[in-house]
């Protein structure tokens, strides 16, 4: 993404994965993002922690910025919901690009990153 490490909060909290593992963030970044098609959009600034370690996920967008959204999500659809003043945006997933990046993640070797941050 080109986000150099200079942009990065350092954090001490540690994630806990499924299996009890626990991972330390190399940081938080904050980014702007938009979401939805014109004019059916929301934009918010949004804190993502920055991993080093093997994902089926580019990012993970947690309750605190859903709820902010006031989104509804449709896990079966693939797909979010959220109320805009010019009607309900939406963001849709892929289920054949879903499980083609799913397929691909676990045929790599565990080198893979969440979000890449290049020094500069």
């Amino acid at each position: 993404m080109g986000i150099s490490r200079e942009r990065l909060v350092p954090t001490n909290a540690p994630l806990v994965g499924f299996g009890g593992t626990r991972v330390y963030p190399l940081g938080v970044v904050t980014l702007f993002v938009t979401v939805g098609d014109y004019p059916q959009q929301v934009t918010k600034d949004v804190a993502f922690l920055v991993i080093n370690c093997s994902s089926a996920y580019n990012a993970i967008l947690g309750r605190p910025i859903l709820n902010a959204w006031k989104a509804i999500t449709l896990t079966y659809h693939l797909m979010v919901k959220f109320p805009t003043e010019y009607g309900v945006g939406k963001l849709r997933g892929n289920q054949v690009a879903t499980r083609e990046c799913y397929i691909a993640m676990m045929e790599m070797d565990n080198h893979l990153q969440a979000m890449n941050i290049e020094e500069q």
